[in-house]
């Protein structure tokens, strides 16, 4: 090369540079080829025009340019990263992952390399990936909100939401100003149902910045769960006024409203849930929400085309992160807890607690709200909604099985006692009532354990009609809470398998079991409810009648409700959607449940 193009690639690149600071893209553009066409294996001008292109949203110009550079060096860092963020602009997920975890070997300390690869990890949701490439990131910049960041929604969506918490803390230790940080903090302190924390955030975020339509949709969703339904109803229009194009918020006001929507909010729903360019759990949020409107208008047909759209997309995201229902091994794990639970040692009782728990199991959707609430507008009683902390145990039990490859009676007596006490602290947490309602319905699993580790409890079984059950769980967003909820085969098989651990219950011990058919509820209620507050040993009092006027959080998908008085529903569902229930009913049945009752048929 002769000493004129020397300076002329000089005067070029920074023509070129200072046109890219301006924000004059195409001319800087026209620079950086000005070069090439003078040296096409200029490497510095190759990864300028190459990020500018990325900047340009040109991804196919990029990926030319960035592979003109690796063509001249495969370990050039820069340039891989480069390549993989074109991919990922350009759609091709994990062709930019790739890109990044190569980038990373290649030079292990290249944080570029790990932001591009959690970028990645996170847009394909392969939340395990992006914990490791966030370690390794941490190891090399531990003071990095990007990287606490990414590690806190990691950890939110793998449902750790106490971890998620946590993780935002240090985020807001070393970040205390910033709004979004507080927001997000305050979302994960309500999928822990810490209301006090929740509102806390929310009011620091509020003083550091306008509302945004994420604050107020969270505080929408937190006054919902404590009973001030107009102030939720009133932030959650204000969410809408404040981002028209915030989705969550339209979904939520359809709760709010019993699916009575303005059609104009409908025609926004409509057009948010045709966009890719939209998150896809928030897209199967408004498809579940459009499906509960067109229910209210009595279009069954379309209302089951939009709960289709909508678990299908929460179908795809679950088969995506590698947690999609399984049969299979669902039978396997039934048959493998029923087994355990039903030979562990007996539980030397030191002293009977100053609390008593209530576990209240069933089917999600079978009515296990409806029974909570009558119990705890009882004076001496508290609801404490579905607590995490019995399925905990119960991991650990199976976690202890499979380490020790022991037989269930010998499991420790010392470490049932430490369970024991650990639950009864996590209650006496909760409230200081004589006797606590635990709703989590996995309990079910866990009935063998519940009577080892507390005899004194009472554990009321809430069934209702298999079918109704099903649509209510398919017509619902569960997101990942319950992965068999996305499928009405699915939904039948699980159903099957509680029925059948319920009945092996029943028959090992009937009597430490009190069974509510949730139809003889609702049709005989006032006999119903006070055979509920005989069995929880404690007088009678006419305010578990008027359960819905109960000042008391209710986070479930009954938090709407519970906060009206008993109605019985005119028309079933098999009434309503007729044969677009039969994948639903023939599964119910080959799972050898009465479509009826919800009972296992005895063969």
């Amino acid at each position: 090369m002769n000493e004129a193009d020397k300076n002329e690639i000089l005067a070029l690149e920074r023509e070129g540079v200072a046109a890219h600071q301006a924000g004059n893209l195409p001319l800087a553009r026209s620079k950086f080829e000005q070069i090439l066409a003078i040296d096409p294996n200029h490497v510095t001008t190759l990864h300028r025009l190459g990020t500018l292109l990325n900047q340009m949203g040109d991804a196919n110009s990029a990926v030319r340019i960035f592979k003109r550079a690796l063509a001249l060096n495969l370990k050039d860092t820069n340039a891989q990263v480069g390549y993989g963020m074109a991919m990922l602009i350009g759609g091709a997920v994990q062709d930019a992952l790739n890109a990044g975890l190569h980038a990373h070997k290649v030079a292990p300390t290249h944080i570029p390399a790990m932001r591009l690869s959690a970028m990645a990890a996170m847009n394909l949701r392969k939340w395990g990936v992006l914990l490791q490439v966030c370690e390794r990131w941490k190891s090399v910049a531990p003071n990095d909100p990007a990287v606490i960041n990414y590690i806190s929604c990691a950890y939110f969506e793998m449902r750790e939401f106490e971890r998620a918490t946590d993780t935002y803390k240090v985020l807001l230790n070393t970040y205390p100003e910033d709004p979004q940080i507080w927001t997000t903090y305050a979302r994960s302190c309500l999928a822990m149902f810490d209301y006090e924390n929740t509102l806390r955030a929310l009011e620091k975020a509020q003083t550091l910045t306008a509302p945004s339509a994420e604050m107020l949709y969270t505080l929408s969703r937190t006054k919902m769960f404590l009973g001030d339904l107009e102030g939720a109803e009133h932030d959650c229009l204000e969410a809408i006024n404040t981002d028209p194009s915030f989705p969550l918020s339209y979904a939520h006001l359809s709760t709010l409203r019993h699916g009575r929507v303005e059609q104009s909010f409908v025609e926004k729903m409509r057009d948010l849930a045709s966009r890719n360019s939209v998150i896809a759990d928030q897209r199967a949020s408004l498809n579940f929400s459009l499906g509960q409107i067109s229910e209210r208008e009595g279009e069954y047909s379309r209302a089951m085309q939009f709960f289709n759209a909508g678990n299908k997309i929460t179908g795809e995201i679950l088969r995506h992160e590698g947690i999609a229902y399984d049969p299979d091994a669902i039978e396997e794990m039934s048959a493998r807890e029923r087994k355990i639970c039903s030979e562990l040692p007996n539980v030397n009782v030191l002293e009977r607690s100053a609390v008593t728990p209530v576990f209240v199991i069933g089917m999600p959707r079978s009515g296990t709200t409806l029974v909570e609430s009558i119990i705890a507008a009882h004076s001496e009683a508290h609801g404490a909604g579905e607590l995490a902390v019995m399925p905990k145990i119960h991991d650990d039990m199976l976690k202890w099985h499979a380490e020790q490859s022991a037989q269930p009676e010998s499991l420790p007596v010392e470490m049932l006692q430490q369970w024991r006490k650990d639950y009864v602290g996590a209650l006496q947490k909760v409230s200081d009532k004589n006797l606590i309602v635990d709703k989590q319905p996995l309990n079910f699993r866990s009935i063998g354990l519940l009577r080892k580790l507390f005899p004194e409890a009472v554990i009321i079984h809430i069934r209702r009609n298999p079918v109704d059950t099903g649509l209510s769980i398919y017509r619902n967003d569960f997101g990942k809470a319950w992965p068999f909820a996305t499928d009405m085969q699915n939904i039948a098989h699980f159903y099957g398998q509680y029925a059948r651990a319920m009945e092996y219950w029943v028959q090992d011990d009937e009597a430490a079991l009190i069974t509510v058919q949730y139809e003889t509820l609702v049709s005989d209620f006032e006999n119903e409810a006070r055979r509920l507050i005989k069995a929880c040993d404690m007088e009678w009092q006419d305010e578990c009648l008027a359960f819905h006027k109960a000042k008391r959080p209710v986070a479930t998908f009954s938090s709407m409700q519970v906060r009206e008085p008993m109605r019985k529903k005119a028309i079933s569902a098999e009434e309503q959607y007729g044969e677009l229930l039969h994948p639903l009913i023939r599964g119910i049945e080959q799972a050898g449940v009465d479509v009826t009752t919800g009972a296992l048929i005895q063969q």
